[in-house]
């Protein structure tokens, strides 16, 4: 199983945050938890991800949504389905 890391920005991500539902749809998903979500050290936060990921390592692609904006639940997203779908190409497309 493809395991995801969920990385939110300032002030982590809400209840009604598609990073959040995306977190609790399923066992594969993994906040990257940082010790301080509202005034952070940017060095900090990025050793703390660097502890979870090598990025350098994923061969990740950029996918293009549109004008979409920030994607959270203020901006109306809620649980984003899409970003779900996305995930699926995503895993198909994997050797």
């Amino acid at each position: 199983m493809t395991q995801y890391l969920i990385l939110p920005g300032l002030g982590n991500s809400g209840p009604a945050h598609w990073q959040t539902y995306f977190e609790q749809s399923a066992p594969n998903f993994k906040r990257v938890e940082q010790t301080e979500w509202d005034a952070p050290n940017c060095a900090t936060w990025i050793d703390t991800i660097d502890r979870a990921v090598f990025a350098n390592a994923w061969g990740s692609q950029l996918k293009n949504i549109g004008p979409a904006g920030h994607i959270n639940a203020d901006s109306g997203f809620g649980q984003w389905d899409e970003g779900l779908a996305l995930l699926d190409y995503f895993e198909e497309s994997l050797p």
